[in-house]
């Protein structure tokens, strides 16, 4: 659990909490005052709470004649767009919180932004969500005291839904038509629903949290702000397996690694209750491996650190860290699982026969080797490390490339003992990728030091492979089938 510090000087002794906002800390009064003048207290204890007083009043107030519009039509705007106008002062808010989102995170200026925008129009719905996400998300503090700054963070987003239903008399809370992402006049009220989705589970009202993402869910079915994610672990905290269940089968066919790893807990969970047998799970674990075959050890390890990232690459060891920072509480609610987990990492030998890892890696199915390896070219220099290995040539990173590099060694049967080179498709931190050979590397069977849940792969290996074959005999059938219709019927083209 994270520590108190101090909000100037990060000391960890000592504190006493800000008595006016109670969401910082300090350990003297010389930071106090420091941070007062410098450090942007100032705007988020004093300035804020005044703004906020007067919007809100504002908002209660609301009354359209206090504000200007004009005639924007009825194509590609709102009903309520259409039916009374396009404000101007809301779209001159908008355009500032444009501007905010371009500013550092956490920063005294985005917050003086915002409550600029709040200011110029308080019914904002945009200037209200980032509010309420600046006081949950971007504060100093927001992971040591996560109920107070989600307590604040609550009442922003519910003023932003407030006056989001304000100015669209059809966004009720019992709403049936849908909302789209698409539509761009949708997004912040959308992005203010999901906030307080979230700010409800952090303060403990998980069942009014479920209720409200799944409200977003069926308004924004195509989800692009990744609430099924955030429902799916809400579902199995609370035990709900049905939930989770129904949720996983409806987006079925665009499992990432949050819903992947999710479904392999669900399935652990559901064989605990008999409803399906351990093979299911191991399935599930297969596919989620397939996924991004780094979780299980973020998942299993004793501690983990919160990594930030800029930016996330689905399969990579940040979409990995970013999943299992906050799945590791989910997981450890159920210790059976996590132990069930780490025996599957190495059953028995701690790799599988030379010829089980040639096919493996002539698979190009995702998964994880630790050997010790060289260039494919300069021997010299061994390194040991994990990689993610592989030999199928449309699976390489760059094989698309004018000037891919493919060893001739590789069209040939791997015979036993030999050097077996790979691809490694992985960010590796102990060698730079700087020429088109940089990626293939060479080891031997005999320094293969351990391939983590190799009997899990080549267990469904088999079937897995027979469904691509069967996917790929069906897609060449229907291109020749299009192909035919194509040829026999021209006008189908455009010719003629």
């Amino acid at each position: 659990m994270p520590k108190r510090f101090c909000n100037s000087c990060q000391a960890k002794d000592n504190l006493k909490c800000c008595s006016q906002c109670k969401l910082v800390d300090y350990c003297s009064q010389e930071c106090q005052k420091r941070d007062w003048r410098s450090g942007g207290h100032k705007i988020i204890c004093a300035k804020a709470p005044k703004v906020v007083e007067k919007a809100e009043a504002k908002m209660n107030s609301f009354s359209l004649r206090d504000y200007t519009t004009r005639n924007v039509g009825t194509f590609m705007v709102t009903r309520a767009q259409a039916e009374r106008g396009q404000i101007i002062e809301e779209e001159q808010a908008q355009d500032m919180c444009y501007d905010a989102m371009e500013m550092q995170e956490g920063s005294p200026g985005k917050l003086e932004q915002i409550l600029a925008a709040l200011n110029h129009f308080p019914l904002s719905v945009e200037a209200w969500g980032m509010l309420g996400r600046f006081y949950r998300w971007e504060t100093k503090s927001n992971e040591v005291k996560t109920k107070e700054c989600s307590t604040v963070a609550l009442k922003m987003y519910e003023n932003a839904i407030i006056c989001a239903r304000k100015l669209n008399s059809t966004w009720t809370e019992d709403r049936s038509d849908e909302l789209s992402w698409g539509d761009i006049e949708n997004r912040p009220y959308l992005r203010a629903v999901s906030g307080r989705a979230q700010v409800l589970k952090d303060v403990g009202k998980k069942e009014e949290a479920i209720t409200q993402a799944k409200k977003l869910i069926r308004w924004n079915p195509s989800d692009n702000q990744g609430m099924r994610q955030l429902l799916c672990s809400w579902y199995l905290e609370t035990g709900d397996t049905e939930g989770c269940t129904n949720l996983l089968r409806k987006y079925e066919e665009s499992l990432c690694t949050s819903l992947s790893y999710s479904d392999v807990l669900l399935q652990f969970l559901r064989w605990k209750k008999d409803d399906v047998v351990e093979n299911d799970v191991k399935r599930a674990l297969y596919a989620a491996l397939k996924t991004n075959p780094f979780v299980p050890d973020l998942i299993t390890a004793a501690k983990m650190k919160k990594k930030l990232h800029e930016y996330i690459s689905p399969g990579e060891i940040s979409d990995a860290e970013s999943y299992a920072y906050d799945a590791r509480r989910v997981w450890r609610m159920h210790p059976e699982s996590v132990e069930w987990l780490s025996a599957q990492k190495l059953p028995g030998n701690s790799i599988p026969r030379e010829q089980d890892l040639i096919e493996l890696l002539r698979s190009g199915k995702t998964f994880r080797m630790k050997c010790t390896h060289t260039d494919s070219v300069d021997s010299s220099a061994k390194i040991t490390s994990f990689v993610t290995g592989t030999q199928k040539r449309k699976r390489c990173i760059g094989c698309g490339l004018s000037d891919f590099f493919w060893p001739r060694q590789l069209d040939q049967p791997h015979k036993t003992s030999a050097d077996i080179i790979f691809h490694d498709n992985a960010r590796n931190e102990h060698y730079q990728f700087d020429s088109r050979t940089d990626r293939w590397r060479r080891t031997k069977y005999s320094d293969v030091v351990e391939v983590p849940y190799w009997k899990i792969l080549l267990q469904f290996y088999e079937e897995d492979q027979s469904d691509d074959e069967f996917d790929e005999e069906q897609v060449t059938s229907q291109k020749a089938k299009k192909n035919k219709y194509q040829y026999r019927h021209p006008n189908m083209t455009g010719i003629g």
